[in-house]
């Protein structure tokens, strides 16, 4: 990968992926350099979370990254997580 482009910053189980903008944000992603967007699985598409590094880091440990995933995670999330190895994942797809 370029790391003027980006790099991943966090892939949840289920739930999207957020990225931070490189020096030259690749084209259809939002965003200036240094800001962290995220992949949302319910659009399929970018958005821009208008945050730094710094930030986000702070964020997602603050509590509010349930809050963040409302309407997407289903009632026992937090136990099929809880069961999975570190090699396995959820697939999920989008409902339109």
């Amino acid at each position: 990968m370029d790391a003027d482009r980006g790099s991943d910053r966090g892939e949840r189980r289920a739930g999207g992926v957020f990225f931070l903008n490189g020096l030259r944000p690749a084209a259809g992603r939002p965003g200036v350099p240094g800001e962290v967007i995220y992949f949302d699985p319910r659009s399929l598409d970018w958005t821009r979370m208008r945050l730094s590094h710094r930030e986000w880091l702070t964020w997602s440990v603050s509590g509010e990254l349930p809050h963040f995933y409302d309407g997407l995670l289903w009632p026992r999330w937090r136990e099929d997580v809880a069961a999975l190895r570190s090699d396995q994942w959820i697939a999920v797809l989008p409902s339109f």
